[in-house]
């Protein structure tokens, strides 16, 4: 059995939904065996102070960079799988397991909008709220590499919040080859003030608030 190992971030000072989010996470891990391991703001020093202070503020951006450069990290320690987790996520299957057959996989986000007509249009897309790797994985370091290489050149005035987050996710055609583990996003307040509450036969029911600064 490959070991697996969660990582999750989030500031000391949030919001007591994300802290109730982050324990169904925790609860999770335990339940299934799985190593945990959250950080709060130290998780920038995986970014070099270069960035930082190209991106003073940028929270978002940099925590895109900052969680794939600690997922190497931890890889290279550990081995098996390192899973990220966005800390605005809910676990509402708890009996479900991460599949541990492919060496990278991303979540896939269901975003709901209006259109100009009035009616309702989703987009699905593959999303780095919920993403793992194995040593073995091209496609980790790659977008490490595309990330970096992105803030570097980037006007810092002009960046935008998910350009190397989602974005570069979205357009690398190398997540076509990687497995996708099924997202739907809602809105975590509903869950947990509402206790509702649905079992997904085989894949995770992963809730996360529509929020850029919650990482």
């Amino acid at each position: 059995m490959t070991p697996i190992t969660i990582l999750q971030s989030a500031a000391d000072a949030r919001p007591d939904w994300v802290s109730r989010c982050m324990r169904s996470v925790a609860d999770w891990s335990q339940q299934q065996g799985y190593d945990y391991h959250c950080i709060g703001d130290e998780l920038f020093d995986w970014v070099v102070p270069e960035f930082r202070d190209k991106l003073y503020g940028r929270t978002p951006i940099l925590a895109d960079l900052a969680r794939l450069r600690w997922i190497e990290s931890e890889l290279a320690v550990r081995g098996g799988l390192v899973v990220w987790i966005d800390a605005d996520s809910v676990v509402i299957d708890p009996t479900w397991r991460i599949p541990d057959s492919t060496h990278t996989f991303f979540g896939e986000e269901c975003w709901v909008q209006p259109t100009a007509e009035g009616a309702w249009r989703a987009y699905q897309s593959p999303h780095n709220a919920f993403m793992g790797f194995t040593a073995a994985s091209p496609v980790l370091g790659f977008l490490a590499y595309l990330s970096e290489s992105i803030i570097e050149r980037a006007d810092a005035a002009h960046i935008a919040p998910q350009m190397v987050g989602p974005n570069c996710s979205r357009r690398s055609t190398i997540w076509r080859s990687s497995r996708w583990c099924q997202r739907r996003v809602r809105s975590a307040q509903s869950y947990l003030s509402s206790g509702w509450v649905k079992r997904a036969p085989r894949l995770p029911v992963m809730s996360r608030r529509l929020e850029a600064r919650w990482r």
